[in-house]
C-alpha cells in the first residue's frame, strides 16, 4: 500500500466495524476529500483532535502521519496550540472509545476505572494503541468541561 501523503493533514480516524467483525481490529485513516485510506496494526504519537462525529464514531485528527510496517506514527502541526483547559486536569492512562448508544464518547480512567461520557474530545492527544483491541488510549492530562474532554499536553 502507498504511504500517506507527507505534511500536515486533517485525517478522518475511525475503527471500521468490519474489522471488528473479522476479529482483526485495525484503525483507519482517510483524507475526506480523497477516496484513499490507510490502516494500521499499532499506533503511537500525538495529534490535534479538531472534531468528533458522535453519529459515525469518527474523529478528525490534524497532524503528520507515517505508517511503517503497520505502525502508524503521528505528530501535531508545529503551530498546534496546547489546550490550556486540559493542562490543569488529572494525569492518567485514559481509554477513549466511541459510545454508539449515546452518540458520544467514553473517557475511562484505566487506573481508577471511573467512566465519563462526553460529547466531544478537543486538544492535542497523546495516542497509543498496541493491544489489538478496539480502543485507543491517551497518556496524559484531561479535564471535562461542559461535556467536552480537553486533553492536556
Amino acid at each position: 500500500m502507498n504511504n500517506p501523503p507527507a505534511g500536515v493533514h486533517d485525517w478522518e480516524f475511525s475503527l471500521p466495524r468490519e474489522t471488528i467483525a473479522q476479529n482483526q481490529p485495525r484503525f483507519r485513516f482517510r483524507l475526506p476529500h480523497e477516496m484513499k485510506e490507510w490502516r494500521c496494526d499499532r499506533l503511537a504519537g500525538r495529534a490535534e483532535v479538531v472534531a468528533t462525529d458522535g453519529k459515525t464514531g469518527r474523529m478528525t485528527l490534524r497532524g503528520k502521519l507515517s505508517i511503517d510496517d503497520g505502525v502508524a506514527s503521528m505528530w501535531p502541526a508545529k503551530d498546534a496550540e496546547p489546550d490550556e483547559q486540559g493542562a490543569s486536569g488529572q494525569d492518567s492512562h485514559w481509554r477513549l472509545c466511541y459510545a454508539r448508544d449515546v452518540e458520544g464518547w467514553r473517557l475511562r480512567d484505566e487506573r481508577t476505572g471511573s467512566l465519563t461520557i462526553v460529547k466531544d474530545y478537543k486538544g492535542i492527544v497523546n495516542l497509543n494503541w498496541f493491544d489489538g483491541g478496539t480502543h485507543v488510549f491517551h497518556d496524559g492530562k484531561t479535564t471535562v468541561i461542559d461535556g467536552v474532554c480537553h486533553f492536556g499536553d
